[in-house]
C-alpha cells in the first residue's frame, strides 16, 4: 500500500578515482522527476578530490572525503550521514533514467522494505547495449531461496529503508567484494519484503574504471562464496536444507562461474575456481554440462529450475 506522502530519500554515490564518469552520473540524479532530499558522494580517498568533478550546483549535494577503505566502508560512511527515510545507491559510473526514483517511491508503503528495478548494461566505449538477463518477479515471493540460486540486483537498482540497513549493522567491511550480496542475504533472512518495478530504469556501465573494479571471475566467485558460507547456518535453517542439498546448490553456482570463465577464453582464474569446485562433490558434473550450454543459457533470463531440465538433470528437492 503506497504512502500518502512522499518519504524522504538520500542518494548515496560511493566513488574512487572516477575519471570522467561522475559528472554524468550526478547529472542523471539531477534529471529525476522527483528531487531527492540529499545526494551524498563518498570520496573514498581518490588520488584527486572529486568535488569539482561532481559540481552541478545541486543544493542538496554533499561531498564527504574519507581515507580509502573500499566500497563497504564507503557505503557505511554514507549511511552514517544519511538523513532520508529511504536510501538509493548509485555506482559512480552508472546512470539513472529520469523516472527511476519516482517509479520506485510509488511502491514505498508499509508492506515493502526493498524496491529494485530492471537494468541494462552498456559498453562504456561505444554506448552499445549488452545482453542483460531480466530480474524475475518470483524473487519477491521467496527472497532467501532466490538468493541461494542467483546473485540478485546491482546496488544502483536498489531503494531501501534506512532503518533496515541500520538494523543489520550496515555492510560487512571484511568482504572486499560482494558485500551487497551478503547484505541482501541477511535482509532476506530477517524477513525483509522485496518488490520489483519491472522497468529498465538503470543503465549499468561496463568499464575497467568501475569502483568495484574488473576483478578476475575466479577471485569474484571467492567473495561470493564467502558471503554464502558466512550465512550458511542461517540459510540452511531458514530454508530447511540438508548438507547434500546445500552442496548441490553450491556446486551449480560454481559450475556456472566456471562455464562463464571458459566461455571468455581466459584461463587465469580457472585454477582458483577449480580448487573451489573441489569443495563440493557435484560441482564438476554440473560444470561439465554448463560448459556446453553456457551460450544458449545466457540468451534468455536464467533461473536454475529451468536449467536442470534443459541440461537433463533431475530437479533439486528445494525447487519443489
Amino acid at each position: 500500500m503506497p504512502m500518502s506522502r512522499t518519504p524522504s530519500i538520500s542518494v548515496v554515490v560511493p566513488t574512487y578515482n572516477p575519471q570522467d564518469f561522475l559528472r554524468a552520473t550526478i547529472a542523471s540524479v539531477d534529471s529525476q522527476t522527483i528531487t531527492p532530499d540529499e545526494v551524498i558522494i563518498i570520496d573514498d580517498g581518490s588520488e584527486t578530490p572529486v568535488g569539482p568533478l561532481a559540481s552541478l550546483n545541486l543544493p542538496q549535494l554533499k561531498v564527504i572525503r574519507t581515507e580509502h577503505g573500499g566500497l563497504s566502508s564507503a557505503w557505511n560512511h554514507a549511511l552514517h550521514h544519511a538523513q532520508g527515510e529511504w536510501v538509493a545507491f548509485l555506482d559512480h559510473d552508472d546512470l539513472w533514467h529520469p523516472m527511476k526514483l519516482e517509479r520506485q517511491i510509488e511502491r514505498a508503503g508499509a508492506d515493502v522494505d526493498v524496491i529494485f528495478c530492471q537494468r541494462q548494461k552498456f559498453l562504456s566505449e561505444t554506448g552499445a547495449p549488452i545482453f542483460t538477463p531480466a530480474y524475475l518477479a518470483e524473487f519477491c515471493e521467496s527472497p532467501a531461496l532466490s538468493l541461494l540460486k542467483s546473485f540478485f540486483a546491482t546496488p544502483s537498482t536498489i531503494l531501501i529503508r534506512k532503518t533496515l540497513l541500520h538494523s543489520v549493522a550496515g555492510f560487512d567491511s571484511a568482504l572486499a567484494s560482494s558485500a551487497d550480496y551478503d547484505m541482501w542475504i541477511r535482509l532476506a533472512l530477517q524477513g525483509a519484503r522485496f518488490d520489483l518495478v519491472d522497468e529498465v530504469l538503470v543503465s549499468k556501465r561496463i568499464s575497467a574504471s568501475s569502483i568495484q573494479g574488473q576483478q578476475e571471475l575466479g577471485a569474484k566467485s571467492e567473495y561470493l562464496l564467502r558471503a554464502l558460507e558466512k550465512n550458511r547456518p542461517a540459510m540452511r535453517r531458514f530454508l530447511g536444507l540438508s548438507d547434500d542439498e546445500w552442496s548441490l546448490r553450491m556446486g551449480f553456482n560454481l559450475g556456472f562461474f566456471l562455464a562463464a570463465i571458459e566461455s571468455q577464453s581466459e584461463d587465469s582464474s580457472l585454477h582458483t575456481l577449480q580448487e573451489q569446485i573441489g569443495r563440493y562433490g557435484m560441482a564438476a558434473r554440473y560444470a561439465a554440462a554448463l560448459r556446453t550450454q553456457h551460450a544458449p543459457l545466457c540468451e534468455r533470463p536464467w533461473y536454475p529450475e529451468t536449467t536442470w531440465t534443459q541440461l537433463g538433470f533431475p530437479g533439486l528437492p528445494i525447487n519443489e
